[in-house]
């Protein structure tokens, strides 16, 4: 951009907010005493010089790479053989994932179909612990049941007793009045 008044000093002055052109004299320094350094702010700033570093023309890769099954080839070579490597090793690698992906696929189907199976035993095994809640109650009122059938037969055999004492009372009773009438 040209500048349109032709001084570069004016310019100065203007962006240094320095109105006066007489304050050459003046030490060189501004309202807010910094030093003008007009040769400073003219000068041309260009960026260090940087050395260009060719691509390397083969490819190398680090230990990682090189433990990979099967890639241990592409090391020490140029690029463009290894890219085609890749791509040549690319297409076997998908061809050998096809089936592996099929077999996979049916293994998850064959899992869904386990997991329904485990889900409806759960349901089951659910309902056989409620049956068995169930079932211990029903054991706790049989042997209730049990101990009242017991006592029954204690009373009962008590009153059989019972009466066979008082079977006796009355045959002892009858031969007495029977030697009484004699």
């Amino acid at each position: 951009m040209e500048n349109p008044n032709g001084n570069p000093d004016k310019d100065v002055d203007m962006l240094m907010d320095d109105n006066d052109e007489d304050d050459d004299d003046v030490d060189d320094r501004n309202k807010d005493g910094w030093e003008v350094d007009d040769e400073w702010l003219m000068a041309l700033v260009t960026p260090p010089s940087m050395h260009v570093v060719p691509p390397p023309s083969t490819f190398e890769v680090g230990e990682p790479f090189t433990a990979a099954p099967g890639l241990p080839f592409l090391v020490g070579r140029p690029l463009p053989e290894v890219v085609s490597s890749v791509a040549v090793h690319h297409e076997e690698i998908k061809g050998d994932i096809r089936p592996r992906v099929t077999t996979l696929d049916g293994q998850v189907g064959v899992l869904a179909s386990q997991q329904e199976q485990v889900d409806g035993l759960r349901k089951d095994v659910d309902g056989l612990l409620g049956l068995k809640g169930r079932v211990q109650t029903l054991e706790s009122t049989v042997q209730e049941i049990r101990k009242e059938n017991q006592k029954l037969r204690d009373l009962l055999s008590a009153r059989e007793s019972d009466q066979s004492v008082l079977a006796l009372y009355m045959l002892g009773l009858g031969e007495g009045l029977a030697m009484v009438e004699l």
